[in-house]
């Protein structure tokens, strides 16, 4: 039994050390592609500040439309959610 245990203890290590790995690479790429993008904004660099405008511009209402349509399925699911919870709530009453 005891045997066991220490099995299991020793595949949930590997598995939580590899869930490690994969998290400092992905907080490594962040940071490396936050500090691009802060390089191509800056004038010296690559002086994107320009165009980087234009593409928020023209991108900022279909964004907002993609958003908007999100937020009425989210409140539509969670009009679902809270009627089939009160008919569960009623039938466990009844």
């Amino acid at each position: 039994m005891l045997n066991v245990s220490i099995t299991i203890l020793k595949k949930k290590e590997k598995k939580y050390k590899v869930f490690l790995e994969v998290f400092m690479v992905a907080i490594i790429v962040g940071v490396i592609l936050l500090i691009f993008s802060v390089l191509a904004v800056l004038p010296g660099c690559l002086n994107w500040g320009s165009q980087i405008i234009v593409f928020l511009k023209g991108c900022t209402p279909v964004l907002a439309f993609l958003i908007a349509i999100f937020s009425i399925f989210t409140g539509i699911d969670d009009i679902k959610d809270k009627r089939e919870a009160k008919k569960e709530e009623s039938d466990l009453t009844d």
